[in-house]
């Protein structure tokens, strides 16, 4: 519970600290007292909003700080450590600075933290109602929250298991979706690869092709030269007559072995002539013969150069060598066939998609029927805590139909409402009494009681609207309520006052030229006197505090 808040520099406020107790805690005091800039404070240290108006005029910043004593739930343990801090056994300190030019600071234990931390610790703490709530209510997801929250453990497994197979069928459904942008493209690419690979393959090309063409062009396009040449030679070597040189060769030979059989030192001089002549005679043979390979077919230098013109038009659109467009060839191959894979994909991937709707309309269905359980169980007991609170005629009703899907399951939850009899059930929203607005608000709270955890709650102003029996009412069910929560109440209903246990008056005074707020625990006597004041303003009489000490008794 809150046990202490402390605050300074907070617009009006010099310096307070103020005590709570146990139980039920009323504030009271005369309009702009500062009533509600308790409440800022409190709202402050749960993560609230801030403003640069809190700081008091003069100060360059303004401190609040909360007291949380134990027990704290196992959630809120489970958070601190989750977050690196130890069990709690002792109380817990939270404070925030706002520094002029908006800087926020805020501390848990001293520890410097995240306002979204503070925000999570403060759920779990402190539930603050008041005009802010009242709007909440009306909006349609904030009621299922409220009938999710009631609905316990049970349902908010079965709302991750739906928020989980939603997430997963919405995922495919957005792949699919992109699939089906992209369909269009990727069978235009289809066919513009497929035409590039096929005129790659039906050029059949062979790496170093194009070279042995331009060695086979030139041999053809000098044909008549290269046999012209050829014939000189062969004709030289051993050509007709006896002038040709392998015939005077021959004769040397000869001349030179006669020579050799007189002189022996000529013995090498005639082996090297044997093999010069014979290296000739071989040379003449192979002449012949590459002669009789010299290129005739004047037709093959026209398909020659029609293969070359088509190498160079495919080198010139795809790559500077055949080995670097049979290599894009296979690129294009790769490619093509992740892309006449996208369809089978598709295929796969849209028969994942309705498997994946099965399951999440399974899961939604399981959670639409625990809604729908819990909705009955909820609406009677806040319809018997209205009756209870001076609206014997209320019926209340919670609505769930089907709507959209989403990851909270395709639920839309409707509070309905009747306060006379003879009207029709009416959205919550649709309720202009401020009095029956908080009343529905006030049995909403004791029918969650037994879900939530949070220690502390605040109500401010709960009783506008209100008066005679169903003001009574109020008071009694706060007084209730302060058995299983402690109980601060800001009011300016003095039913309200003389139920509380323990009584915080506040006061603004004027000193050294400047107004401050204090706050006095009031005793019995000063108890009397406020409420008598809350009663019949400043002309207190003795009948009025008779009356004053009534309420007290009752």
């Amino acid at each position: 519970m809150l046990k202490e808040i402390d605050v300074e520099n907070f617009a009006i406020i010099d310096k307070m600290q103020l005590q709570l107790a146990a139980g039920f805690n009323v504030l009271t005091g005369e309009t702009g007292a500062g009533k509600s800039l308790i409440m800022d404070a409190v709202a402050l240290i749960m993560g609230g909003r801030a403003q640069q108006d809190f700081i008091r005029l003069g100060a360059d910043r303004c401190f609040v700080q909360g007291v949380f004593t134990a027990p704290f739930s196992l959630d809120f343990q489970d958070l601190l450590q989750q977050n690196g801090f130890g069990h709690l056994e002792d109380d817990l300190l939270i404070s925030r600075e706002l520094y002029i030019g908006g800087k926020s600071v805020c501390r848990v234990n001293g520890r410097v933290v995240t306002l979204s931390f503070l925000k999570e610790l403060g759920k779990r703490l402190v539930h603050i109602h008041g005009q802010m709530e009242h709007i909440l209510l009306l909006a349609e997801e904030n009621q299922r929250n409220l009938l999710d929250h009631f609905g316990g453990e049970l349902l908010q497994k079965q709302l991750e298991k739906t928020a989980y197979a939603y997430h997963q069928y919405d995922t495919l459904a957005q792949k699919l979706q992109e699939n089906e942008k992209e369909e269009k493209e990727i069978l235009q690419k289809i066919d513009f690869l497929q035409f590039e690979l096929n005129e790659i393959r039906e050029a059949s090309l062979v790496p170093g092709e194009d070279e042995a063409l331009k060695k086979e062009k030139s041999r053809l396009e000098n044909a008549e030269k290269l046999h012209d040449y050829v014939a000189f030679i062969h004709n030289c070597l051993e050509g007709d007559g006896k002038e040709n040189v392998l015939n005077k060769l021959a004769q040397s030979m000869a001349s030179l072995k006669q020579l050799a059989a007189m002189d022996e030192n000529l013995v090498p001089l005639s082996e090297r002539m044997d093999d010069i002549y014979y290296n000739l005679e071989d040379l003449a043979r192979e002449i012949v013969t590459y002669e009789d390979q010299i290129p005739t077919d004047l037709y093959r230098l026209d398909d020659i150069e029609k293969r070359l013109q088509l190498i160079r038009r495919l080198q010139k659109k795809y790559a500077p060598s055949i080995e670097e467009i049979l290599a894009f060839a296979e690129n294009c191959a790769q490619e093509l066939l992740i892309c006449e894979n996208f369809q089978t994909d598709k295929e796969n991937l849209a028969k994942l998609l309705v498997q994946a709707r099965e399951l999440y309309l399974k899961e939604a269905g399981i959670l639409s029927d625990l809604r729908k359980k819990n909705a009955v169980v909820l609406a009677q007991k806040i319809k018997n805590e209205l009756q209870e609170l001076q609206m014997k005629n209320a019926e209340f009703v919670i609505e769930v139909v089907k709507k959209e899907d989403s990851a909270q399951g395709f639920d839309k939850v409707h509070f309905l409402i009747r306060t006379n009899l003879g009207e029709e059930l009416l959205p919550v929203a649709k309720i202009a009494s401020g009095g029956e607005m908080s009343r529905i608000m006030l049995a909403m709270r004791v029918a969650l009681a037994q879900v939530d955890a949070v220690p502390t709650i605040i109500f401010d102003e709960i009783d506008t609207g209100l008066g005679g029996k169903a003001l009574n009412a109020v008071a009694k069910k706060m007084r209730e309520v302060s058995d299983f929560s402690q109980v601060l109440c800001v009011t300016h209903a003095p039913m309200l006052a003389a139920f509380a246990a323990h009584h915080i008056y506040l006061e603004k005074q004027v000193e050294k030229g400047r107004t401050v707020v204090q706050a006095i625990v009031l005793n019995k006597k000063e108890r009397i006197e406020e409420i008598a004041r809350m009663l019949a303003g400043e002309k207190m009489s003795d009948i009025t505090l008779e009356q004053a000490k009534e309420l007290l008794n009752q």
